[in-house]
């Protein structure tokens, strides 16, 4: 038998990054067959919201700034912001089936690091009763954390744009500081609060602790630049695709014939939610090595406590 000592379970995050590396490429197989429908919703629901963000761009926002630049101010513009009844309605469409999306994928994540069933497939999940309801009260805390999580991003990002038109550009780098916090923020609460169950004020407790939150600085730090590249590599096509329709909406404005064909938006979906699964798929790596660190810390103080030198009883 081998007998552990606290030095076995000392913190590093290059650890962390690696075992969470490791879970993928030793069981890459069992890895995805577990994962891909919950990627693949996610993925589906992001297409469908970036379809409907671009539609709303083309036919208002553009217009907007077409009569902006044309001098006859924004007042008279702001009408053309608003959208109209069935842009609305896709708007709302989108952005719901994007979060249930991506809240469903959070459900998924919880459940293959916590119950350990990577080694089913990701479909068993919708069949099997008591994994169905545990991945839907899963799903239903991640939706509510995305919510806030969005939220707060929505209000920094608000709160950046007027300074910005009230004073100065330089805004945009505190706001971003802040937009980065508070992924790595919502990345810490969501192994807390959807993978191990525990109470809003237990995960708050647990991210803003000083020792977890440097961790998450660092462990982001490692696997942003690789992760990032291959995001943006992934992301591409729906740039240029996004910045053709712009600029063809542009065209329209002054007078140019519709230049782009009827499957343009079937194909900027395709790219999207392809582009979504590569990122969701990074990210869950990234959510390895923040359960990973979670688990450490636990088995840490455990370790400590079960292997901790007890003075010797003295009777008297």
């Amino acid at each position: 038998m081998t007998i552990h000592t606290s030095s076995d379970y000392d913190f590093s995050v290059r650890r962390a990054v690696v075992e969470a590396w490791k879970k993928f490429a030793l069981h890459w197989r069992a890895y995805l067959r577990f994962l891909w429908p919950f990627l693949l919703m996610a993925g589906i629901g992001s297409g469908l919201f970036v379809v409907a963000v671009s539609s709303y761009l083309a036919q208002h926002a553009i217009p907007f700034l077409a009569v902006v630049k044309s001098g006859l101010g924004a007042k008279v513009g702001l009408a053309l912001l608003c959208p109209s009844w069935g842009t609305l309605v896709a708007l709302v469409v989108g952005f719901l089936l994007g979060l249930i999306g991506q809240s469903s994928l959070g459900g998924g994540f919880a459940l293959q690091y916590k119950q350990n069933i990577s080694n089913r497939c990701g479909l068993c999940t919708f069949k099997h009763k008591i994994l169905r309801r545990v991945w839907l009260q899963r799903s239903a805390r991640s939706l509510l954390l995305l919510l806030i999580y969005n939220v707060l991003n929505a209000m920094v990002l608000g709160g950046a744009v007027w300074l910005t038109r009230e004073h100065t550009p330089l805004w945009w780098i505190p706001a971003v500081m802040i937009c980065i916090g508070l992924l790595i923020a919502y990345s810490m609460t969501f192994v807390h609060y959807v993978i191990y169950k525990r109470t809003a004020l237990q995960s708050l407790c647990a991210t803003f602790s000083h020792r977890r939150l440097g961790a998450m600085v660092i462990l982001f730090l490692l696997t942003a630049i690789p992760f990032g590249a291959i995001m943006l590599v992934g992301q591409m096509p729906t740039l240029i695709l996004l910045m053709s329709k712009m600029t063809n909406a542009w065209g329209v404005m002054l007078g140019d014939t519709n230049g782009l064909p009827g499957y343009f938006d079937a194909l900027l979906f395709g790219c999207m939610a392809l582009g979504s699964i590569i990122g969701y798929f990074l990210y869950s790596i990234q959510i390895g090595g923040i359960v990973y660190i979670a688990q450490e810390k636990k088995a840490t103080i455990s370790a400590r406590r079960t292997f901790a030198l007890t003075p010797p009883r003295i009777e008297r």
